[in-house]
């Protein structure tokens, strides 16, 4: 029961952070992205699973955010970028983005950001 409630005050944090987060698997397919993110995107809280960055942005910011996924995974560290991105509404966002890795229950590298 306490592993439950453990899970679910986890996911509960990371659903309403105002923080924009999402988890990439070893391959830069989206596992996971919370409804801030979604928001942004102006995606529903499933359309992104298992895509790649190439698959969902414009080939030059894709390529960006693919280069720093790459540093990060290669350094094993956690790294900070200062980017810029439109939402889904053109309007054009200015942030820090700390992109860092953990390891799933099987050993697997995730990126997380």
């Amino acid at each position: 029961m306490q592993l439950e409630a453990s899970q679910h005050l986890l996911k509960q944090f990371m659903e309403h952070s105002p923080s924009t987060t999402f988890v990439k698997d070893d391959c830069g397919r989206y596992v996971f992205y919370n409804a801030n993110f979604a928001k942004f995107a102006g995606i529903d809280r499933t359309e992104w699973l298992g895509r790649s960055d190439d698959e969902v942005f414009p080939k030059e910011i894709a390529a960006k955010y693919k280069d720093q996924d790459l540093r990060v995974m290669g350094t094993d560290q956690t790294l900070e970028f200062l980017d810029e991105a439109r939402d889904f509404e053109g309007v054009l966002h200015r942030f820090r983005s700390i992109k860092f890795i953990y390891k799933d229950v099987g050993g697997r590298k995730l990126l997380a950001g």
